[in-house]
C-alpha cells in the first residue's frame, strides 16, 4: 500500500494534499477553540472572585468598626458590641455577625472559585484573622461557620492562627512603647 499514489496527476495530489491540510487545521482549530473556552472560564471566575473580593472590601470600608473590631468592647456572652452605656449594643452585635457572615461566604466562594490564585487565597485568610475570636467562639455554635470551618479548616485555622500572632504581636509593641515612655512594669 503506497501512502502517494504514483499513478495520480499533480492536479490529484495537490487536491489529497489539500484535504489532509484542512483535516489537520480543523483538529487545530478545535483544540485552540477548546483552550480558549478553558481559559475563558478560569478568567471569569478570577473576576468575579476578585468582584467578589471587592463587594466585601466595600463593606468593608463602609463599617471599619466591624471590619476591625474592638475587642474589648466586643462581648460574646451578652452578645454584645459597645461599651455599657451604649443603648443599641445588641443590635451592633448582630450586625457584625452579620457582617462576619457576608464575610465567611466571600471566604467560600473565593477559596472554591480560584484556589490557585493565592494573592486572593492570602487576602482572605487574612480577612480571617481580623475576625479570628468571634470564628473560634462561634465556630461550633453558629451552622454557618460549623459548615464553612468543616469546608475551609486548614485555611480558616491559618487566619485564626495569624490573627493570634498579629494580636500577640500588637501586645508586645503596645508594652514596649509603655516601657519606653518610663510606664511601671504591672501597666506595660
Amino acid at each position: 500500500m503506497d501512502w502517494f499514489p504514483r499513478d495520480k496527476t499533480v492536479l490529484e495530489i495537490a487536491y489529497l494534499c489539500a484535504n489532509v491540510a484542512l483535516a489537520f487545521i480543523s483538529l487545530v482549530a478545535i483544540g485552540v477553540a477548546g483552550w480558549t473556552i478553558t481559559e475563558n472560564r478560569k478568567i471569569q471566575r478570577e473576576q468575579t472572585a476578585r468582584n467578589a473580593y471587592i463587594r466585601y472590601i466595600e463593606l468593608a470600608f463602609h463599617h471599619p468598626e466591624f471590619a476591625a473590631p474592638d475587642w474589648e468592647n466586643i462581648h460574646f456572652d451578652e452578645e454584645s458590641y459597645g461599651p455599657p452605656n451604649v443603648p443599641d449594643r445588641k443590635e451592633r452585635f448582630e450586625r457584625y455577625c452579620w457582617f462576619v457572615s457576608i464575610m465567611m461566604h466571600t471566604v467560600d466562594f473565593v477559596f472554591t472559585t480560584v484556589p490557585r490564585d493565592r494573592v486572593l487565597q492570602k487576602l482572605m485568610i487574612l480577612q480571617i484573622s481580623y475576625h479570628w475570636k468571634y470564628i473560634e467562639h462561634f465556630k461550633s455554635k453558629e451552622k454557618y461557620l460549623k459548615y464553612r470551618y468543616s469546608q475551609h479548616k486548614k485555611k480558616i485555622k491559618k487566619g485564626i492562627r495569624l490573627g493570634r500572632e498579629l494580636e500577640e504581636r500588637r501586645e508586645l509593641e503596645k508594652k514596649e512603647r509603655l516601657k519606653e515612655k518610663g510606664y511601671p512594669k504591672e501597666l506595660a
